[in-house]
Parts: structure tokens; sequence; C-alpha cells
């Protein structure tokens, strides 16, 4: 987007040709990068969907719990209709 954007600005003689601040930023890499997710535990997803189930949010248990075990996020899972699941299967 930047690079359209001063050709733009050059063809209407805003900037100079040579022109490119993007070339004048440097990025320097961290001393230490986390590779690792910050996963729940079995028993941290266990607690979370009793949680819910309790205060009544069934649909968030039940996304968090598909999740887990179908890795399938749990926004898509709440919109889900209930016909999708059909004779003890999910059929999406």
């Amino acid at each position: 987007m930047m690079r359209i954007l001063y050709k733009y600005a050059a063809s209407e003689n805003i900037v100079t040709q040579n022109f490119n601040p993007p070339k004048a930023v440097t990025v320097s890499k961290p001393k230490s990068i986390k590779t690792e997710a910050d996963l729940w535990t079995a028993e941290d997803i266990a607690v979370f969907v009793k949680t819910a189930d309790r205060m009544g949010y069934f649909s968030i248990g039940t996304a968090v719990m598909l999740n887990e075990y179908l890795g399938q996020r749990e926004g898509d899972v709440i919109t889900w209709q209930k016909n999708y699941y059909k004779n003890g299967a999910i059929d999406y």
C-alpha cells in the first residue's frame, strides 16, 4: 500500500522519485520469541465447561469442548444449527 501511495505522490511531484521512508525503517528481532501457545490442560477445559454449564451457557461449554476435540473455533461452533447434529454425528 505504501509503495502505491509513494508512487502516486511521485507522479504528482509531491515527493521525489527516490523518496522511500519505509526503507529507512529497521526492525530488530526480539531477544526471545515464545514459540509455544498457552494451551489449556484437560482439567482447565473440564472446569470451564462445567462452569459454563452451571451458568446456563451450554453453547459456550459445548463450543469449547468441540474445539478441544475437533479443532473448530468456538465462534464457528456457536453458529451451528441444531440440524447439523444427525444420528450421533456432526454433519456440517
